[in-house]
């Protein structure tokens, strides 16, 4: 397999883990992040640095926040 493809299959792979775990939060009810109304960015940037500093870290959970920031930020 060329770099690129290992590069590309990783990303994917990532995505499928983040898009599941999404999910599963959105059916327990939980979401909003996209509205600054519901959740603000420095919410978001609170949630990221949380997920960093705990001993087991999700290292998905830190995949989405950074996400869900980078999108807050490219509007």
């Amino acid at each position: 397999m060329r770099p690129e493809q290992i590069d590309e299959t990783a990303v994917n792979i990532f995505a499928i883990a983040m898009k599941d775990k999404l999910r599963i939060v959105r059916e327990r009810g939980k979401g909003g992040w996209y509205d600054s109304q519901d959740c603000t960015i420095e919410d978001l940037v609170d949630f990221f640095n949380l997920q960093t500093v705990k001993p087991e870290r999700d290292y998905v959970d830190i995949g989405i926040f950074a996400m869900m920031i980078w999108n807050r930020k490219m509007k």
